[in-house]
């Protein structure tokens, strides 16, 4: 968690932003979610996508969202056979005093607390299901909101594509996939264009 902490502190340094949105997977959602309730206020993040969360279900989003707003909206993409999530769980519940981990089941049950700027997506499937290439489109909706000009828009999608064909030639790979997603400093904030 410390090193998680440096690094979006760094984040935030390089880019100038007040706020940065976070897509975190398994035990990085736990490091996210944890990193921000350790900075008490000084680290800030736009949007979360959570995916196969090991977050507590009773995790304290009331005061995350008030809290001098530490988060604007979350997404939480659950499974219903989430196994790995469940285990975390019970794990954090019945050996806690060993591990001192903190963890939930929140990649196989809903949040108890509720809220519009708290989304809860229930899915078919396992652990990793919620980690889904089909889904990135969905998150970027939800992550990036500014909407740009059409002759600027055609610049950014040229350059992504000549980004992604160079990347091909460098990784000798399939065009189709490579994903290349651009951020930039919008209204105080790291937004995915």
């Amino acid at each position: 968690v410390r090193a998680i902490r440096e690094e979006l502190r760094e984040l935030v340094r390089i880019t100038g932003a007040d706020r940065i949105s976070v897509i975190a997977h398994s035990f990085g959602t736990f490091q996210v979610m944890e990193a921000l309730q350790r900075e008490h206020g000084e680290l800030k993040y736009d949007r979360v996508v959570l995916t196969g969360s090991i977050v507590p279900i009773d995790y304290d989003w009331e005061n995350a969202f008030d809290n001098e707003q530490s988060v604007m909206a979350v997404r939480n993409e659950r499974a219903d056979e989430d196994w790995v999530a469940w285990l975390a769980g019970w794990v954090s519940q019945k050996l806690g005093w060993l591990t001192r981990l903190k963890a939930g089941n929140s990649g196989g049950a809903q949040f108890v607390y509720t809220s519009p700027r708290l989304i809860d997506t229930a899915n078919s499937g396992d652990h990793s299901s919620t980690l889904n290439a089909s889904k990135f489109e969905r998150w970027a909706r939800f992550i990036a909101y500014p909407n740009l000009p059409d002759d600027i828009l055609r610049k950014v999608q040229l350059e992504i594509q000549a980004f992604r064909q160079e990347s091909v030639r460098l990784l000798s790979g399939n065009v189709e996939n490579i994903r290349i997603c651009l951020f930039a400093p919008i209204d105080g904030a790291l937004r995915m264009v």
